[in-house]
């Protein structure tokens, strides 16, 4: 999580020795509620870092201030080793 102001640019990264840690970056806005398999996120997300974009990196300028929230997952097997690198200016 991060707290970040509209208009500002984030640039964000992960790799992973595997190549399968993709991210998502939701907006202020966002819910997070339990559920049986892991908790249920929904809410907007910054265009380019989806919940359906397997993203590895994103550069935007955000839409509002407030609290983001990366969520990071594996695209194959099981876990992962990965390093996420943020910036925000």
């Amino acid at each position: 999580m991060l707290t970040a102001r509209a208009g500002q640019t984030i640039l964000a990264d992960v790799a992973s020795p595997d190549e399968n840690v993709v991210f998502s970056l939701y907006r202020p806005g966002y819910s997070v509620k339990p559920a049986s398999d892991g908790p249920d996120i929904s809410g907007p997300s910054v265009p380019g870092a989806g919940e359906r974009d397997d993203a590895t990196t994103v550069k935007a300028t955000l839409p509002a201030s407030g609290r983001y929230l990366f969520v990071l997952g594996t695209t194959r097997g099981g876990g992962g080793e990965y390093r996420l690198r943020v910036s925000v200016k």
